[in-house]
């Protein structure tokens, strides 16, 4: 069968665990074109399709509208007929293609954690059983065999687990690769729900024996049940990472500005230069601190080795995260070029999966909304977020905007976190100086009013300059060594 290809859904980004099959573009036992568009796939970010390697027949693996495992075999690709159609039967009596019935969209199995289960092929399912065998003995088997006929496989440590709190299989149904982890999580949820169910039967007396509904809804009032849209149930799936795993924590900084509209008179060659300069000022200062361009997994540190940051994009067509690469090696005038592409494609919903992965670090911006104050949610697989406020009047000529940080506090220190938006903050001052000879707010000269010291000078002792109103209100400037009387 060396003359038929097995096309696999391509690992596109890792934040999926499955993909929708929207269409199929060809028809099951057809014959198809090498580069031919064969199904179009929806990921948590975009659209893509997949195309066949070669030509030949097609033996579909898979119905459209069902949410399959990412490396599932979609399809295979024969130079005939019969070879396709007999590689599809050896590897579902092999056991290399279990989940050749994926479940609908609205039967997605998920552990207790609320994460969708990782499903892997089960092409060592033969192994596994001949391990299970001489370890757990025949009704082991027996388990492993009906669950992986579910489009499910157990590992050893799971099948002991699960026949030790004699759960029913049927919980698992469809879930890929059950891990012990996975049962315990369950045992524990049950528990927990268990322990809450008997609080209330209590509470309510021994004459009331229903169980109390988990989540309440609007007594009285009619209402419509429609499935969360996919994108959003991901969605969901990414940003709870940041509540349940990271030690999630928040500083803010108010940074002076001249304007947006001075610096684009300035600037007019850069559609936003405020904003551009700000992701440039941020990369650079993320390589000059890489605990804030890294991750925990578990107990270790995960740090990148590049700076990629991800820009959110909203504006009517879902919320996307498009990925600047290696930011922090590029121009003013690169990084907005590769911005406004990303707006364009955004709008015309052509974004393409390599323009949405490999974020490191993300900017959340919502200086064009007036917003005064937000919390951003740190994403899956980095350690904080940036969110960007409106701008606003600090005084009759002075303007600032605020930066947010949101950090996990497992990898960050509150000190870290505060020099890293002082960091930025003089970047994009001294931009400001560069490009406008002088500043409305601030400059390299300015110093403080009771000891004299400069910005410079304080900023290398972990220090900074905090605007205060002198004589008649005219804006000055003191250190916070002098405000924290030393």
């Amino acid at each position: 069968m060396d003359d038929v290809v097995a096309v696999h859904i391509p690992r596109e980004t890792v934040n999926d665990d499955r993909v929708l099959i929207l269409r199929w573009m060809v028809t099951d036992n057809q014959p198809v074109e090498s580069g031919q568009a064969l199904a179009e796939i929806e990921t948590s970010k975009t659209t893509i399709d997949v195309f066949s390697p070669i030509a030949g027949f097609v033996r579909l693996n898979a119905r459209a509208k069902a949410e399959v495992p990412i490396e599932h075999i979609l399809c295979y690709v024969g130079s005939s007929l019969e070879a396709a159609t007999a590689k599809s039967m050896h590897d579902q009596t092999a056991g290399s293609t279990t989940q050749s019935q994926p479940l609908p969209v609205s039967s997605v199995i998920r552990t207790p954690s609320g994460a969708a289960s990782s499903a892997v092929p089960s092409c060592s399912a033969a192994v596994d059983r001949s391990n299970a065998e001489s370890s757990m003995g025949k009704n082991a088997v027996e388990l492993n065999q009906s669950v992986t006929a579910k489009s499910t496989r157990l590992s050893h440590k799971a099948m002991a687990c699960l026949m030790k709190h004699r759960l029913s299989l049927d919980q698992f149904a469809g879930a890929g690769l059950v891990r012990e982890k996975d049962v315990l999580r369950l045992v524990s949820g049950n528990s927990a729900q268990t322990a809450h169910d008997s609080a209330s039967h209590r509470s309510q007396g021994s004459n009331n024996h229903q169980t109390p509904p988990r989540y309440r809804l609007a007594d009285g009032v009619p209402f419509q049940k429609r499935p969360l849209q996919r994108s959003k149930r991901i969605e969901s799936r990414i940003l709870s990472w940041s509540q349940q795993q990271a030690i999630r924590s928040r500083v803010s900084l108010l940074v002076p500005t001249a304007g947006r509209r001075s610096i684009q008179r300035v600037r007019p060659d850069i559609a936003d230069a405020f904003v551009t300069n700000l992701i440039q000022a941020c990369a650079r200062s993320l390589k000059q601190m890489p605990m804030l361009n890294a991750c925990c997994l578990d107990e270790h540190v995960i740090e990148y080795e590049r700076v990629n940051i991800g820009y959110a994009i909203d504006a009517g067509n879902g919320l996307k995260v498009v990925v600047i690469h290696e930011a922090d090696r590029k121009t003013d005038v690169e990084i907005e070029s590769e911005r406004q592409r990303f707006i364009v494609a955004y709008l015309n919903q052509s974004l393409r999966p390599a323009d949405l992965a490999g974020a490191t670090f993300t900017i959340s911006d919502l200086s064009e909304t007036g917003v005064t104050s937000f919390d951003p949610l740190i994403s899956e697989g980095q350690a904080a977020i940036l969110g960007i406020g409106g701008e606003r009047e600090t005084g009759r000529t002075q303007k600032a905007f605020p930066l947010f940080l949101s950090f996990d506090h497992r990898l960050i220190e509150g000190r870290t976190a505060i020099n890293f938006l002082r960091d930025i903050r003089d970047k994009l001052v001294d931009f400001e100086l560069g490009i406008l000879g002088t500043t409305t707010n601030d400059s390299a000269e300015a110093s403080c009013s009771r000891c004299g010291i400069h910005r410079g000078r304080a900023t290398e002792k972990n220090h900074f300059l905090v605007s205060v109103a002198g004589p008649q209100n005219s804006p000055q400037f003191v250190c916070t060594i002098c405000l924290q009387g030393r």
